[in-house]
């Protein structure tokens, strides 16, 4: 019987030795001021990774910003040539309509087959009518078979009109280089036929102008 009571009086003390080294080792509490500690040290490390995403996305936001702005002024300047190039066509549209009012319409010439201009002398003097929107020699292509000079006067020769262009009919506008862009259109009517009407811009002087046409 005694021996029994040593045997569990043994069994007890190492339980209870056992019960105290995992306290001290794994399950110790801590105190009060330490779990503060803890928490604060938490928190600093969350808020700094919260800083850092925050100040990548502001990066990233602010990168985009820009992107937009690029785009925005990269669509802004073709956008701006577009419209140049199509009031320049515009032009080329009217450009009839501008030495109209010069032509002498009760006066028809036999011998040179057209009707004397009022101001106009000569066909240099024409083509410069047109120097703000094609190059002179664009200008001689378009219209020299459209006047003939003599006894010291130019003249109109009665004939059909050069194709236009339509803005409401599709194009295409296409970029060569910084100073040259083509602008493609397919071209439709009784008078002239279906073909595509090229018309090339060129930069020159600073200018935009029509630099060449061609009818494919």
């Amino acid at each position: 019987m005694k021996h029994i009571l040593m045997v569990s009086l043994t069994i007890t003390l190492l339980i209870s030795g056992c019960g105290t080294a995992e306290e001290n080792s794994s399950g110790t509490e801590k105190s009060p001021e330490s779990h503060q500690h803890s928490l604060n040290a938490s928190k600093a490390v969350k808020s700094t990774a919260l800083l850092h995403v925050n100040s990548a996305g502001d990066n990233i936001s602010e990168t985009s910003k820009n992107n937009s702005s690029e785009n925005e002024n990269t669509n802004k300047n073709g956008s701006n040539k577009e419209e140049t190039f199509l009031k320049i066509l515009t032009n080329y549209n009217n450009m009839f309509e501008r030495i109209k009012s010069d032509v002498d319409y009760d006066n028809f010439n036999e011998e040179y087959v057209g009707y004397k201009f009022k101001t106009i002398k000569t066909k240099e003097q024409l083509y410069n009518q047109f120097t703000d929107i094609m190059t002179t020699d664009m200008a001689q292509t378009i219209w020299s078979g459209f006047v003939k000079e003599g006894d010291g006067s130019l003249y109109l020769i009665p004939r059909d009109l050069y194709p236009m262009f339509n803005k409401d009919n599709p194009y295409t506008i296409e970029k060569s280089n910084e100073a040259t862009y083509k602008l493609v259109q397919k071209h439709k009517s009784e008078l002239h036929g279906i073909f595509d009407m090229e018309f090339v811009f060129t930069k020159l002087e600073g200018q935009w102008k029509i630099n060449e046409i061609s009818f494919n």
